[in-house]
């Protein structure tokens, strides 16, 4: 199934790459009219946080610039590492990458323990060993006696 795809993957690069060789090559695009105004938002935000302040900053451009489709982003440069993430680590659904801090581990162990009265009984005429447990003191006990 990985290697269905591995090759799905290159073969999506290669389409894409000749989407924008060809398809993209054909048609001209430009900004929308609110990408130019948030560009220029941008850009007269940045000039009042340098101190230049919009007199001094220079004209700026409020002309309409060309786009293409961009394929140097992360997300497409990473789709050819997912096949090889998967052979190392195996699928999302099948680990946790949350972490747990120690401390709060070890409070909980030594808490649980401290809790409970672990007493050994060894019967009369016995020659196993029998362990009880004793949750008079624990919470959990105290729970149990409230409901």
């Amino acid at each position: 199934m990985l290697a269905f795809f591995e090759s799905i993957t290159i073969s999506l690069g290669k389409i894409l790459r000749t989407f924008v060789d060809i398809t993209c090559a054909a048609f001209k695009t430009k900004e929308l009219p609110k990408e130019v105004a948030a560009r220029v938002k941008r850009a007269a935000a940045q000039a009042a946080k340098t101190g230049g302040g919009p007199a001094t900053s220079g004209p700026t451009s409020t002309a309409i610039k060309s786009k293409t489709l961009n394929l140097s982003t992360y997300k497409l440069h990473a789709l050819g590492d997912y096949v090889d993430t998967i052979r190392r680590f195996g699928t999302t659904d099948s680990y946790s990458t949350q972490t747990v801090r120690p401390s709060c581990a070890q409070y909980f162990i030594a808490t649980s323990f401290r809790r409970v009265n672990w007493s050994i009984v060894v019967p009369s005429g016995g020659s196993h060993v029998r362990t009880s447990i004793d949750f008079q003191n624990s919470s959990l006990s105290r729970m149990l006696e409230n409901e």
